[in-house]
């Protein structure tokens, strides 16, 4: 297997030599350098093959594959704004629905809300203020995302105060500090008592990020209700982040490898091969690749 393997080596190094002599590839000269290089440091026939076989796909113009690599894209910040209704109930309204037209309510800065002096988290934050006496109060952005959807996942980094429920696309896909985790939200629900003192996070993940985020324009709207109609504080701001890895692409072969010159003959009579191998013009004889 040994003996094999270096005459491969050695025929498929004299067959690029061939090329750059002739011309016909600047790449050929560089791989039968990298190839020989290798084998005279190491004497690992194993990887200067491996070298020589990467290098020749390059040459007959494959394109590999890049590498996988993870990535984490912040969708919108704490600060960005929102539209927002806090005067009537959406019972009944399909208002989480990406069509739904928002054009007419208002629109101010995250954090939106209204706290108690001695609350500094919130206060230092609060860009846009909201008016008490509400049960629930609503709240619709879009966004755009690029990608694939697939192996997508969302966290959600949250002031709140008191509960949430949160719809991507229209359809509910978390809640937060909610008396009841499955009933339907109505403008009645209450929330448990929640105090924002803190940024509060979670993260979604599987089939329910990618059957409802979409590739290009999203619309994420979120309920707020409170834990009395009498409360003394209303609070909403949220940051969004993806994380996912990104896929590489197939390898892309050329329809026509190219010939650089050199007649396609097939050089192992005994095999029937859908693509025979190149051979040289010159000399007269075809180059065999011993295995």
């Amino acid at each position: 297997m040994r003996r094999g393997r270096k005459v491969a080596l050695e025929a498929g190094i004299e067959f690029f030599r061939v090329l750059a002599l002739n011309d016909h590839s600047a790449k050929g000269g560089l791989v039968c350098a990298n190839a020989t290089f290798l084998f005279n440091q190491t004497k690992n026939m194993r990887s200067a093959l491996r070298t020589l076989v990467a290098a020749s796909l390059v040459c007959i113009g494959v394109t590999a594959a890049p590498a996988l690599a993870q990535s984490d894209v912040v969708l919108f910040g704490l600060t960005n704004s929102w539209r927002y209704n806090q005067i009537t109930s959406y019972d009944g309204v399909n208002w989480t629905a990406p069509g739904f037209n928002d054009a007419g309510l208002p629109m101010g800065r995250s954090v939106l809300g209204r706290e108690d002096a001695n609350n500094s988290f919130v206060t230092a934050q609060t860009n846009t203020a909201l008016t008490l006496g509400r049960n629930t109060y609503y709240f619709r952005k879009h966004f755009t995302f690029a990608h694939s959807p697939r192996g997508v996942a969302l966290t959600f980094s949250n002031i709140v105060d008191d509960g949430a429920v949160f719809y991507l696309n229209g359809v509910e896909v978390a809640r937060q500090f909610m008396v009841d985790a499955t009933a339907p939200a109505t403008y009645a629900t209450l929330a448990a008592n929640h105090e924002a003192t803190g940024m509060d996070a979670f993260t979604i993940s599987g089939p329910v990020v990618e059957t409802n985020l979409v590739q290009g324009d999203n619309v994420l709207a979120v309920e707020v209700h409170q834990t009395t109609a009498g409360s003394s504080d209303i609070v909403f701001g949220s940051a969004l982040s993806a994380s996912f890895t990104l896929t590489p692409l197939p390898l892309n072969f050329p329809v026509t490898p190219p010939s650089f010159g050199y007649d396609m003959v097939n050089a192992f009579p005994g095999l029937n091969l859908a693509s025979p191998f190149a051979s040289p013009l010159r000399p007269a004889k075809p180059i065999v690749f011993l295995c």
